[in-house]
């Protein structure tokens, strides 16, 4: 199908949570320990630069990548001459009135909205990382038609506008996600209201829509003839959710595992605290640097 030869786009989110501006400016707006809690700005391992670098190596057929951030952030490896890698500042989509946001939800909202990106377009975040090749076919059917993984199971289902079910606990949150434009744009239309108060939220509020959790419902539901969703059993073998957390004797054996298991699609949890082990540090970093040693094309 001709879905197969078409160009796929990776947009990226990403923020440095090391940056004083950024730590500042997240202070200022915060009210809550939740909300300034540094896992969610913060990456002590580059994960961004090893995930461009298994992109790379074990999905080279992808066309470019878009990193989604906030004005004026860069990573300060990134190759900025590279003609696969552009840079979009929130500044540049959102409106001004949702502005400075931190919140993850409200940000890939705006997905769809990134200029020149590829009709259909895989959405990553920076702590995703591929383990073995991975193919088109690992998004797409013979056929065509869009995957749609991790509908089912890890949390509680419930329905919460007409007839779409909207999964809000799932570990399969933390996965690749294969997004139509087109279809991703008709959810904004028909969830603005929705939309529209999770956009108003400066940082992760309960109740909150997860747009690309939404998506997968949507499109199932609203777009059958154009979508497929394979067993969970299916991608579980594929897939492995890794909590970094401070036990350095588990964090051992589980890395272990994981460098022999080579799943298609990882994702590496910080769940260390305010307090990082550092013998866990240097164990995720010993397991990047060895498994993704060598530089990609979108480094200095």
């Amino acid at each position: 199908m001709s879905e197969l030869n078409e160009p796929i786009d990776v947009v990226y989110t990403w923020v440095d949570g090391a940056d004083p501006a950024h730590q500042e400016t997240v202070a200022n707006h915060g009210t809550s320990a939740k909300q300034k809690n540094p896992e969610r700005f913060r990456d002590l391992f580059d994960l961004l630069k090893y995930s461009l670098r298994s992109l790379e190596r074990y999905a080279p057929w992808i066309n470019r990548v878009h990193l989604f951030t906030s004005r004026p952030q860069t990573p300060e490896w990134l190759n900025l001459a590279s003609d696969r890698v552009t840079i979009h500042f929130h500044d540049e989509i959102i409106p001004e009135e949702y502005l400075p946001t931190f919140s993850s939800r409200s940000i890939e909202s705006f997905l769809h909205l990134v200029p020149g990106l590829s009709g259909k377009f895989i959405y990553m975040n920076d702590d995703f990382l591929l383990g073995s090749p991975v193919s088109p076919l690992d998004f797409f059917t013979e056929d065509g038609r869009m995957k749609i993984y991790g509908t089912i199971g890890g949390g509680a289902l419930k329905i919460v506008k007409d007839d779409i079910f909207y999964d809000v606990t799932s570990k399969f949150q933390h996965l690749p996600r294969l997004i139509s434009k087109e279809i991703y744009g008709q959810m904004e239309i028909d969830w603005a209201s929705e939309l529209a108060v999770t956009r108003s939220h400066k940082f992760r509020t309960r109740g909150d829509v997860i747009p690309h959790t939404l998506y997968r419902y949507y499109a199932l539901s609203r777009f059958k003839e154009e979508c497929y969703a394979p067993s969970v059993f299916r991608y579980s073998q594929l897939y492995d959710f890794h909590k970094i957390k401070n036990n350095p004797d588990r964090q051992h054996r589980k890395l272990k595992a994981l460098a022999n298991s080579r799943r298609k699609f990882i994702c590496f949890n910080d769940d260390q605290r305010d307090n990082p082990n550092e013998q866990v540090i240097e164990a995720v970093q010993s397991f990047l640097s060895t498994n993704y040693p060598n530089p990609s094309s979108f480094e200095n």
